[in-house]
C-alpha cells in the first residue's frame, strides 16, 4: 500500500514562515567571515587573532550546549492543515502518531516524542515498548 500525501497539507498557514527561511540571512555573513579568515591565515600566517577567534568559537559552542540544556525545545502543536494549535498524540501508549482536534487531520507515522515527553513520564512508555519487543521475540 502506497502512502500518498496531499501537497496542500504540507503548506504552512498564512503568517508563518519556516525556520530555514527565518535564519537564512546569516549564511552570507558567515561565509564572508570564513573566506576573510582563510585569506588572512594564508597571507599573514597564524597569529593571536586566530587564537581569539578559535576561543570565541569554542565558547559559543559551550554556550549553545548550556542554553540547549537549560531551555529545552517545546513541541510544536500547530496543525499543518488548519493552522490551529490542537495537535495531540494519536495513541497515549506510544510515541508515534499525531492527530488534530480541530480538523481531524491524522498522521500515524509522525513522531510524537516531544508531546509524550511534555505530557507524561517517559519511563512509563519505555517498559511497555520493551515488553512488546520481548513478547515478539522467538527463542
Amino acid at each position: 500500500m502506497k502512502h500518498e500525501m496531499d501537497p496542500d497539507s504540507l503548506r504552512l498557514p498564512p503568517g508563518r514562515e519556516p525556520d530555514l527561511v527565518r535564519g537564512s540571512w546569516l549564511i552570507g555573513p558567515l561565509l564572508l567571515a570564513a573566506v576573510s579568515a582563510g585569506t588572512l591565515f594564508v597571507f599573514r600566517g597564524p597569529d593571536h587573532v586566530f587564537g581569539i577567534a578559535f576561543g570565541l568559537l569554542l565558547g559559543l559552542g559551550f554556550l549553545w550546549i548550556l542554553v540547549s540544556t537549560m531551555f529545552p525545545s517545546k513541541p510544536d502543536r500547530t496543525c499543518p492543515q488548519c493552522g490551529q494549535g490542537t495537535i495531540a498524540r494519536l495513541d497515549p501508549a506510544t510515541t508515534r502518531g499525531l492527530t488534530c482536534g480541530s480538523c481531524g487531520w491524522t498522521d500515524a507515522s509522525a513522531s510524537s516524542f516531544y508531546l509524550a515527553e511534555e505530557e507524561s513520564d517517559m519511563q512509563d512508555l519505555v517498559p511497555r515498548r520493551e515488553d512488546r519487543e520481548r513478547g515478539s521475540r522467538r527463542w
